[in-house]
């Protein structure tokens, strides 16, 4: 799962040891390892839970100047081929790791390194040289990232608690969001529960950057061409949810999967399963209410594959 956090602040006035409790309170989102470093006007800390690159993936990695440096949360699939592409434009990589490849794109192509990525990410990446921090975050916001500014200076981390780990946030209460939440069971846009401390919206980047900072939106839903032959839009499905889970089968360490007795998650079980040598390990939820218990429909599932 992972867990990043970080402040900056352009007056340079920064406590590493506020950004350390903020770490802390994400423990439980990665036992693995743990790092905080310090900048002039940034601090960045990172909690991982390793999944690629066992050995060398350690955060918060950075790009042959020493320039950027990024900590991520996440996983990019399409990771191997961007790392060729980088190599062959004379990139100089050391690790086996996705994360590394981000930073050197950043190097590259800057705020547009987002463009090309195909994955679930929440990152940051301080840019030394521009005095800069660039927050991401993936195209339908699988993985989370909040922040709170106050006078200049932002705070982040991948959980509101990471937030409130620092002393200096208030804890109040956010009326406009609770009153959607009693009415529509949702929190809408970029507020949450906690007065100014902000949910970065899906597909968007934050930069903050000499006392300014910018939210703007680096992609959006496009539903063309329009396809209107019934045939090919099945196999064009089908092709994308093999390729997509094929993607995701990536990682150093065993495998497993949820399955419901629903549709989506018995679909891409059997996709998997296709595609692997060993029997695929899943893990189910029972209820003992029969209006809430999908057991006979899970059984029937596994069973089937």
């Amino acid at each position: 799962m992972c867990g990043i956090c970080g402040v900056y602040d352009p007056r340079g006035r920064i406590d590493s040891d506020v950004v350390r409790r903020m770490n802390e309170a994400l423990r439980h989102r990665g036992p693995d390892a743990e790092a905080v470093k310090a900048f002039d006007h940034c601090v960045l800390a990172y909690r991982r839970l390793s999944i690629i690159d066992l050995e060398t993936g350690d955060q918060p990695m950075t790009e042959e100047s020493r320039n950027s440096w990024i900590v991520f949360n996440g996983e990019i699939y399409n990771y191997k081929e961007l790392r060729r592409g980088l190599e062959d434009r004379g990139h100089r990589l050391t690790t086996r790791s996705d994360t590394e490849a981000i930073v050197h794109l950043y190097e590259e192509s800057g705020l547009d390194c987002v463009q090309v990525l195909n994955g679930m990410f929440a990152f940051a990446i301080w840019d030394e040289a521009e005095q800069r921090l660039l927050l991401a975050r993936d195209r339908l916001g699988v993985k989370p990232l909040f922040y709170r500014i106050n006078d200049g200076r932002l705070v982040f981390a991948s959980e509101i608690k990471g937030i409130l780990a620092d002393t200096a946030v208030p804890r109040s209460i956010n009326y406009r969001a609770l009153s959607d939440y009693l009415a529509f069971q949702n929190v809408f846009g970029d507020k949450t529960f906690f007065e100014g401390i902000r949910n970065l919206p899906p597909a968007h980047l934050l930069v903050a950057q000499r006392g300014t900072v910018d939210v703007r939106e680096y992609w959006d839903l496009r539903f063309s061409p329009e396809i209107t032959d019934e045939r090919q839009a099945i196999d064009e499905v089908h092709d994308l949810l093999d390729d997509s889970v094929e993607r995701q089968l990536m990682s150093d360490v065993p495998l497993g999967s949820h399955l419901s007795g629903g549709i989506d998650s018995g679909t891409v079980v059997m996709t998997a399963s296709k595609k692997l040598a060993e029997r695929l390990k899943t893990f189910s939820v029972y209820f003992e209410e029969p209006e809430y218990d999908e057991s006979g429909f899970i059984d029937s599932l596994y069973r089937g594959f």
